[in-house]
């Protein structure tokens, strides 16, 4: 999830009102797809619903939410044939949910604390919506059901049972009658970007991972190679040889490995690793036979010949990258594919 939750809880605890937009969902073209998100406030805005003249009207709808104390839901044209459509060529239509929160509510206060304390924590939760349309007025109930926990919040008794999970859908709309839908998204960490490899192309690799809102911890070996200059953002760990780096990490679909190390030999010795997390993105860098060598290796020590395809080696999209910026292209866009 692109939204920052830990902003959400910062307003409830000023209190502030405020809005957030969700786009349900969109026949034809639009900027973004079902599922995107963002914060707006009288002043400011977090995360994008895709840019333009859509999240303009969005914006300014918003804010009339927050001035009124009501949420929304609307269908919005995109076509530019109708009498009331957005200035915008997609030639779609979406349906935006423009939801008003009172920031000074103790189950906001709860709500987005739990939220966010789970995303920081990369625990997996369920964010649910209820959303009816009744009279020209929509109502919005939410609640949190943390994994392996009890339900926190409020739905009504037609939002019951829930759908069943699927680990793989981050979004799902479910329709419970007429003017009425069961909004289930998956609360996860930012991708974590575990970075094996200070050099050159790890340089590259950590500046454009952190421009995308990735989070980045350097593993190096040689400690001139991993200083705060270097990498200010990203969190630095000096390993002499690459031994037992991810033990006592836990790792999920939004963690990913990337060796870059200096030679052959650190990169098998990571990989071998690597699998043995529940990652869920590894690459390594390397030539064709190198690439050969260290899945012999891993073969040779009994790792499944699944485990081994599931490996991104050569690591990267192939767009024919040579310098270490146009790799670091290569591997953030690998990612991002994957991560999806």
């Amino acid at each position: 999830m692109e939204l920052n939750l830990e902003l959400c809880r910062e307003l409830t605890e000023e209190p502030a009102d405020f809005a957030l937009v969700t786009l349900l969902s969109s026949d034809g073209s639009s900027p973004r797809g079902p599922g995107a998100k963002m914060l707006v406030t009288p002043d400011a805005i977090d995360a994008t619903i895709g840019g333009g003249s859509l999240e303009l009207k969005a914006m300014e709808w918003a804010r009339e939410a927050i001035e009124k104390k009501r949420s929304a839901r609307l269908d919005v044209d995109l076509t530019g044939k109708e009498k009331d459509s957005v200035d915008m060529a997609c030639g779609g239509r979406v349906a935006i949910l423009i939801q008003y929160v009172c920031g000074a509510a103790p189950e906001s206060r709860a709500l987005f604390g739990l939220l966010a304390d789970c995303q920081k924590a990369r625990r997996a939760c369920l964010w649910l919506s209820a959303i009816e349309e009744k009279d020209g007025e929509t109502r919005v109930w939410q609640a949190a059901l943390p994994e392996g926990e009890a339900l926190t919040g409020e739905l009504p008794d037609w939002a019951r049972p829930l759908p069943a999970e699927d680990e793989k859908s981050e979004y799902r709309l479910v329709e419970c009658g007429a003017g009425r839908w069961l909004l289930a998204e998956r609360v996860s960490g930012l991708v974590h970007l575990y970075l094996c490899g200070g050099g050159h192309v790890g340089l590259k690799t950590a500046e454009l991972a952190e421009f995308c809102g990735m989070n980045v911890t350097v593993f190096e070996d040689r400690a001139e190679f991993v200083t705060e200059e270097r990498f200010p953002h990203a969190e630095r760990v000096i390993t002499p040889d690459y031994q037992g780096i991810f033990e006592g990490i836990p790792m999920g679909r939004n963690d990913c490995i990337v060796i870059l190390t200096r030679g052959h030999r650190y990169d098998t010795e990571v990989l071998r690793q690597a699998v043995r997390t529940k990652a869920g993105y590894v690459g390594m860098i390397g030539s064709k036979r190198k690439v050969a060598m260290a899945m012999d290796t891993l073969r040779q020590e009994g790792v499944p010949e699944e485990t081994i395809a599931a490996i991104h080696s050569p690591i990267g999209l192939p767009i024919g990258a040579e310098t270490p910026a146009e790799i670091a292209v290569c591997i953030i866009g690998e990612i991002i594919r994957e991560t999806r």
